[in-house]
């Protein structure tokens, strides 16, 4: 095992118009799964990267559910990711957490996507 990946990863979003998506970290692997499966595996430095993105959004802080009734657009998120020295169980309907970097607010989920698809080289949705 790397250093400097997690113990757990795991990330599934569904939307309607585009189905459920699952990165899972299986020892060194990530299994992607979505329309194709596919098994990456990352390099120190990706596992690296990801952990500096995933730090400037500040995921630590996120709440442990977030949930709106939309009848529109609907989309759900899980999130179960730990390190030796953090970890956090997350999910949402309807609703992600809002982040403030450089003064801007951001979508969380849309930069935690962002920060998986720099990590495993594939486009996410």
């Amino acid at each position: 095992m790397n250093k400097h990946q997690p113990i757990k990863f795991a990330f599934c979003y569904f939307k309607l118009a585009e189905g459920h998506i699952c990165i899972r970290l299986n020892n060194d692997k990530l299994i992607y799964s979505g329309i194709e499966e596919k098994i990456i595996e990352p390099t120190e430095k990706d596992w690296i990267n990801f952990r500096k993105y995933i730090e400037k959004i500040d995921i630590w802080s996120w709440e442990e559910l977030y949930d709106i009734y939309a009848a529109e657009d609907e989309f759900s998120w899980e999130l179960n990711l730990e390190y030796e020295d953090k970890s956090i169980i997350s999910d949402g309907i309807n609703m992600a957490p809002i982040i403030e970097v450089s003064d801007k607010k951001l979508d969380g989920i849309n930069e935690l996507i962002n920060a998986i698809e720099k990590l495993a080289n594939i486009k996410f949705r």
